[in-house]
């Protein structure tokens, strides 16, 4: 298996276009860079990412199809 930082990087999922969707997705990732240094990777979960980014799991996999992603 190659490194990390020579496997190609996956898709995100959905490219957000609406700019409430683009926020939505902004706070996601900001929930995530947060849960991941408090916890690490595999200590964070998609459902502490999605409570601290005040979203559903569910809109959580709309952006982005697991935690590498």
């Amino acid at each position: 298996m190659a490194p990390s930082s020579e496997r190609p990087r996956r898709s995100t999922g959905v490219v957000p276009k609406q700019r409430r969707s683009r926020a939505t997705q902004q706070r996601l990732l900001a929930a995530a860079n947060l849960e991941f240094a408090e916890r690490g990777v595999a200590g964070a979960t998609t459902t502490s990412i999605a409570d601290r980014a005040d979203v559903s799991v569910g809109a959580l996999y709309r952006f982005f199809p697991d935690k590498q992603a």
